[in-house]
């Protein structure tokens, strides 16, 4: 139980009445079983369920399609109580088989305890008495709902996905740590593209070497945009092997990836050679006001006064014109977590930061036919501050 905010979770189940959680998208199977499964990345209709009681977490339940049944053997989920559904097509060993074989073998000799998904859960409901339930609504169909509500009368169900976002918006130790860990990765990637930057090679040769390098480490791309000279200015553009870099060219990393789950979103600025007074000039207005910002975080201080004060600082330090819909973005086993540092909606909309939250700060400018300027720092809010977990060099850096 190593990334569920145990307590946070309790809570947000008592103060909604709810006698039990069910997450079924792959980032909230994560978090609440440390579960995953290529299959359910790509198959829509293949359900899975992690169910969390509120009385006893530990007495959580995984609710699993058979085919699921050797990544759940490889790679054990914490959580105890695993059932399967369904069948698998697969032959069976003569008898012979030991270890991890023979533990495969006991599994799908015969069909699952259910015939699928919606009857394991409104099973697994009935069986413990439960009377309101959030279901996390993200991956399960309009129909599949309905037949959930039709197997369950007298169940509320209420959807959960927000919840369940809420939830992990204050992060675990554990959590920081993967955070880290992926955020290191990306910093490695950078680092090395642009120590072999030069004149002559093609924007999709940095990504290359970026790709490479978080590669060998066992990361999966996340956010990979690598541009130079003006393409950089149109913020989000593939890295073209067709563009050449030339003296003078601003270089835009806008980069993360996925590691054991938790996402990184990093950025930086480079030159090729040395930069023009209205690039230098730009670039630290920015980051003035991306400094500004991260010396205001606290517990307790609301996303849209950091949203304000970012926006104002850039404006009065060189770039009257500056806008953007947020200032930072929480980060972790989705590229978007809560909260957003943005402009106040509503004041429900307008949440307080707390400590434990991690916060990707964020103000880039970007400017068509001239150039994008980013600098992206990933931040754990504590007690009295933050504390970073990116560590590169904020200077524009000159190549």
């Amino acid at each position: 139980m190593k990334l569920l905010n145990a307590e946070r979770a309790r809570g947000y189940m008592t103060d909604l009445g709810l006698d039990a959680l069910v997450a079924t998208t792959v980032e909230n199977l994560a978090y609440f079983a440390e579960f995953t499964a290529r299959t359910l990345h790509g198959w829509k209709d293949s359900l899975a369920f992690a169910v969390l009681p509120r009385e006893d977490l530990a007495a959580a339940t995984l609710l699993l399609p058979i085919v699921n049944a050797p990544e759940a053997l490889d790679r054990p989920s914490w959580i105890k109580d695993v059932r399967f559904y369904g069948s698998f097509g697969i032959a069976l060993p003569d008898g012979t088989a030991r270890g991890f074989d023979r533990a495969l073998a006991e599994v799908v000799k015969e069909p699952g305890q259910y015939a699928n998904g919606v009857e394991a859960l409104v099973s697994l409901v009935k069986e413990r008495g439960w009377r309101k339930i959030g279901i996390d609504e993200m991956r399960i169909s309009p129909v599949v709902w309905q037949q959930v509500a039709d197997g369950l009368t007298g169940v509320e169900l209420v959807p959960a996905y927000d919840t369940i976002k809420r939830i992990r918006t204050v992060k675990t130790p554990e959590e920081i740590d993967r955070l880290h860990r992926s955020v290191t990765i990306a910093e490695a990637g950078i680092k090395r593209s642009m120590d072999c930057a030069r004149v002559g090679m093609t924007e999709a040769d940095l990504l290359d070497t970026y790709l490479e390098t978080i590669g060998r480490e066992g990361a999966v791309p996340g956010c990979f945009y690598v541009n130079a000279g003006t393409r950089s200015g149109a913020a989000l553009l593939a890295s073209s092997p067709d563009y050449i870099l030339k003296p003078g060219d601003c270089l835009k990393y806008d980069v993360g990836c996925v590691k054991d789950f938790y996402w990184s979103d990093t950025a930086r600025t480079a030159v090729m050679g040395r930069p023009s007074a209205k690039l230098t000039l730009y670039y630290n207005a920015m980051r003035e006001g991306q400094q500004a910002l991260i010396e205001a975080i606290r517990p307790g201080v609301k996303a849209s006064a950091l949203f304000d004060l970012a926006v104002n600082t850039i404006r009065k330090a060189g770039i009257p014109h500056f806008q953007r819909p947020h200032c930072g973005h929480g980060i972790g086993l989705e590229f978007y977590d809560h909260p957003s540092i943005r402009p106040a909606a509503t004041p429900a909309l307008d949440p307080a930061i707390e400590e434990g939250m991690v916060i990707n700060i964020e103000c880039p400018y970007y400017e068509i036919g001239f150039a994008g300027i980013q600098l992206e720092d990933t931040i754990v809010v504590t007690g009295t501050g933050v504390r970073y977990l990116t560590r590169l060099d904020r200077d524009m850096r000159e190549l």
